[in-house]
Order: C-alpha cells, then sequence, then structure tokens
C-alpha cells in the first residue's frame, strides 16, 4: 500500500510539473512569438 501511495503521489507531483510548465511556458512562447 505504501508504494502504491508513493507512486501516486509521484503521479500527481508530475501531473502538477506539468501543469506549471505549460503554464510558465506559454506566456514567454507568447512574448517571445510576438
Amino acid at each position: 500500500v505504501d508504494s502504491g501511495n508513493k507512486h501516486g503521489i509521484l503521479l500527481e507531483v508530475v501531473q502538477i510539473l506539468t501543469d506549471l510548465n505549460l503554464i510558465i511556458t506559454r506566456p514567454t512562447f507568447l512574448q517571445t512569438g510576438v
């Protein structure tokens, strides 16, 4: 159960990081594009 919990937490962290990446890269991409 512990290993499953850790795996779930890792997945959540990865999803959060990817979401933050999208939020951070979008504005910079738009600025550089313009």
